[in-house]
């Protein structure tokens, strides 16, 4: 699937990993195949497609051309709801898709078809459950999260159920669960209200709270997100125009990012819309008409990826993805 990567990128005189002005984006779009020019993720699977969920279908890329799944009410089998938000790849190469209205779809990979994720977490996995929020780790577990009950961790390896209920001394908190990512102590949970819990992966219980940003948010309730780096530090973002908190876990210190000129880093604009890092450690962080902004944390240094490298059309989101694609090919 390499081939694929050179419709997204060109490069030249390509020297080094860090030669980040010599890169040129190419646009892909709905005159290459694209069901919708608004995308709200892009993810890579085990096979090498590039998926890509827009507000109005889910599209499948081989390199070459785009396979596109859409609703159709005479097919019982077809994608149930058009707007994807979100997309997970499991242990079996399924995917676990986030929609607009009916929340989590299952894709079948092997028939193509679509079926309710209730179903398969009830069949296979014992999950009584709608998620709320459903979460895939790194060893392919399921971390399948009701709001007001609780978490079900399904072990894929020893296929055992584990229970974490809502309440109690080191149970979950009775809250609106926004975002999941894991570091190297548990899954890392982060509420509505800026509330970070930390899950122990072994038993159902809490091993650690974190609420600065209950009591130092500029908002009492936000739509979170959560990225943890290589380091184990958080960064967290809302698409509010709030810009970027970092949490230093082995400092135990919390840093905030914006547009002011006495922030820990200083962005190009306040509102953050996505966060990944390469392979070279860099942080590469996405805003809404400012850029690209790339933090290097060794060398406590940010810079501002040119706006005149991005073809007409092309994402900050997708210049990102497609950044960190291509380091991963390399790499290879």
């Amino acid at each position: 699937m390499k081939c694929m990567l050179l419709l997204l990128f060109c490069f030249y005189q390509f020297v080094s990993l860090f030669a980040i002005e010599n890169i040129a984006f190419k646009h892909l779009g709905t005159k290459e195949g694209l069901s919708n020019s608004k995308i709200n993720f892009i993810t890579k699977d085990s096979q090498g497609f590039i998926w890509f969920g827009t507000t109005s279908g889910l599209n499948r890329y081989d390199g070459y051309t785009f396979k596109v799944f859409h609703r159709n009410s005479k097919d019982p089998n077809s994608l149930m709801d058009n707007y994807i938000s979100h997309i997970q790849e499991d242990v079996n190469g399924g995917l676990w898709i986030l929609t607009g209205r009916l929340g989590y779809v299952y894709y079948d990979p092997e028939k193509e078809s679509f079926h309710p994720a209730e179903l398969l977490l009830q069949s296979r996995y014992g999950i009584n459950e709608i998620p709320s929020r459903l979460y895939i780790d790194k060893e392919k577990n399921i971390w399948c999260h009701k709001d007001s009950i609780g978490t079900y961790q399904y072990n894929i390896k020893n296929k055992f159920l584990l229970f974490y209920p809502v309440g109690g001394e080191n149970g979950l908190y009775n809250g609106v669960l926004c975002s999941v990512d894991e570091d190297e102590n548990g899954i890392v949970y982060l509420y509505d209200n800026g509330l970070i819990e930390c899950l122990d992966r072994h038993s159902n219980q809490v091993i650690s709270r974190n609420d600065y940003l209950t009591h130092n948010s500029c908002r009492s309730y936000n739509t979170y997100s959560i990225f943890i780096d290589s380091d184990g530090d958080y960064w967290i973002y809302t698409k509010d125009n709030t810009g970027l908190w970092t949490y230093y876990v082995q400092e135990d210190l919390w840093k905030y990012s914006g547009m002011q000129s006495h922030s820990d880093y200083v962005l190009s604009n306040n509102l953050v819309a996505d966060i990944i890092q390469d392979l070279n450690g860099q942080l590469w962080i996405a805003t809404d008409h400012g850029g690209i902004n790339i933090i290097n944390k060794e060398l406590h240094t940010i810079r501002m990826l040119p706006t005149t490298l991005l073809t007409k059309g092309v994402s900050y989101k997708t210049a990102l993805f497609a950044y960190t694609a291509m380091m991963t090919e390399l790499s290879g």
